[in-house]
């Protein structure tokens, strides 16, 4: 199969309605401790192996707490030709690297979770003792922590309100984070719309990730590829780096 042209939301439409074994696939990766170490550029090897996986004609996307804008700074500077971003944990989709987007989503939810969210949010600047640092995101709630005093510190309020929180919303806890997210928006509820969108069925999508928010995409896809996954039943097979996965990937998938 040729590789993706640029600016191909249009092409990739009408291809994704071929039926049978020309259906190209979707390989979604996980970004922090999946693609690349916190804060780190994606290795060199990594970006190679992303290209390749394009040039065979399937589409390459990221799924990640880390809200969309995050993720054009990081993609642009892989050089595939389509872009799919899943941000915040499903809760926003766009196709694309530039801003604005050539085409952006947001996730359907309850929208009293937003009133929830800006609740919780003043909750925390208020009850925590320490300085809180929240992702600047466009749904969802992800404050900082930078010591187990001040991890434990979030916990504590997040049990104090804790029915508040498990009417209304997810959470997902990071080595440095929490992601609070609406209820039922995580990253299957973003896949399952960018299935839709593509009209590509769900066996034809592969996860590739390492952490428990990236369960629900696990479960979602045809197949999944974990790194360091702690429960390895969650994952059809499991490898310690990136660098392994990428050769299983290039040989066993494509």
């Amino acid at each position: 199969m040729a590789p993706l042209p640029k600016h191909a939301f249009d092409i990739i439409i009408q291809l994704s309605l071929i039926e049978g074994e020309n259906v190209k696939k979707v390989f979604v990766f996980d970004l922090d401790s999946t693609l690349a170490e916190l804060g780190k550029p994606i290795p060199r090897h990594v970006v190679s192996g992303l290209r390749k996986i394009e040039e065979a004609g399937h589409i390459v996307a990221v799924c990640s707490g880390k809200p969309t804008y995050y993720l054009c700074g990081m993609l642009r500077q892989v050089g595939l030709n389509f872009h799919v971003l899943i941000g915040e944990n499903g809760a926003a989709l766009q196709f694309g690297v530039d801003l604005p987007p050539e085409k952006c989503y947001r996730a359907h939810y309850d929208p009293n979770a937003d009133r929830i969210l800006r609740e919780l949010r003043d909750i925390i600047q208020r009850e925590a003792d320490f300085q809180v640092w929240f992702q600047p995101n466009e749904v969802c709630l992800t404050p900082f922590y930078h010591t187990p005093r001040e991890e434990a510190a979030l916990e504590a309020i997040f049990a104090k309100y804790h029915d508040l929180i498990e009417a209304h919303l997810d959470c997902f806890k990071h080595c440095d984070s929490f992601d609070l997210t609406p209820k039922g928006v995580n990253k299957a509820s973003g896949l399952i719309r960018l299935s839709e969108l593509l009209s590509i069925p769900s066996d034809r999508f592969v996860a590739i990730g390492d952490g428990k928010n990236d369960y629900p995409m696990f479960r979602f896809a045809g197949a999944s590829v974990g790194i360091n996954v702690a429960d390895e039943d969650a994952v059809d097979i499991n490898f310690s780096s990136i660098s392994q996965a990428m050769v299983y990937i290039s040989t066993k998938m494509l």
